[in-house]
């Protein structure tokens, strides 16, 4: 009987033994992705969710952390004049931009001023703007924005005239000049050239022979005309009031081919009126009975007036 319970309880113990080995592993991995169960060594099936590498970090899994592989680097694009350093995948930058170099200015001021390594406009090109002339066409007129000439200076042209009821003076007959020689004027004799404003001859032998010959300056021309009787005249003027000293005058260019037809008779006559249709007129000098000479081109005698009054 003590065998057959020994047996009995034997056969107990094996199936509690057998009950208790039947219960499920509460399995415990150290990550996510690990395949060997800590408790019981139970291998499972498990796969790395990788996510692709970057610039700086490798392939990793979104799971356990593990990595693969290398990271990508950087990309690098240079830096220009405005922009940093920077990675074209990652956006990372590094350094500073390298800033603007102008080119040289070429001191127009119409020429905008460029960068040298990318061609950015540094200065707007903008037009000239004229200084002030001083009014003396001596000085060059420039420009305020860049000193460019815009107007050359040239030599002044003293051919005008100006007076006043004391004295006479040059003018600069250049545009827009002002310089006049009035505090530099000397009141010796000077020879001067009037302008012919208005005549009376008859006929013109043709254009070239003018009355404005009379005081052109050039003994080579003449004044020609066909009339056999009566008067002829120019008015004259000089642009100034003058007090006639002497004068001269000088033969035609054929005048020995044509002996007799030199002027024997003149008077001259003078006015202040600038209506020259109702100007009252004054005798200066009369000659009459002259000798000029016979040949061609020649320099008369001087005939004095000595005007006591300026007209």
């Amino acid at each position: 009987m003590r065998k057959l319970t020994l047996i009995l309880l034997s056969v107990l113990l094996i199936v509690a033994l057998v009950s208790c080995g039947e219960k499920a592993c509460e399995h415990s991995y150290d990550n996510a992705c690990d395949v060997d169960c800590n408790l019981c060594g139970e291998e499972r099936a498990v796969e790395h969710k990788f996510a692709d590498a970057s610039c700086t970090a490798p392939k990793t899994c979104s799971l356990c952390g593990a990595t693969s592989g290398n990271a990508k680097g950087h990309t690098w694009v240079s830096a220009d004049c405005d922009s940093v350093k920077a990675c074209s995948v990652c956006k990372e930058t590094d350094g500073q931009p390298l800033g603007h170099v102008p080119n040289e200015d070429d001191g127009d001021c119409t020429t905008a001023v460029t960068c040298k390594n990318c061609s950015a406009i540094l200065t707007e090109a903008k037009a000239h703007e004229a200084k002030a002339d001083d009014g003396d066409c001596t000085t060059a007129v420039t420009c305020k924005n860049c000193s460019a000439i815009l107007t050359e200076a040239k030599a002044h042209d003293m051919t005008k005239w100006a007076y006043d009821s004391v004295s006479h003076w040059h003018l600069c007959a250049n545009d827009g000049c002002m310089y006049s020689d009035k505090n530099e004027t000397v009141n010796s004799p000077q020879i001067l050239y009037p302008t012919v404003i208005s005549a009376m001859w008859g006929v013109a032998y043709d254009n070239s022979e003018n009355a404005d010959k009379l005081f052109d300056g050039d003994p080579n021309t003449k004044w020609c005309t066909y009339i056999n009787s009566g008067d002829v005249y120019a008015i004259l003027d000089f642009g100034c009031l003058v007090k006639i000293n002497s004068y001269t005058m000088i033969t035609g260019n054929d005048t020995a081919d044509y002996i007799g037809r030199n002027w024997r008779s003149w008077t001259l006559f003078a006015s202040n009126d600038v209506n020259i249709e109702h100007s009252e007129w004054a005798v200066v000098h009369t000659v009459s009975g002259a000798e000029l000479p016979a040949d061609n081109c020649a320099l008369s005698e001087v005939f004095t007036v000595n005007s006591d009054t300026a007209y």
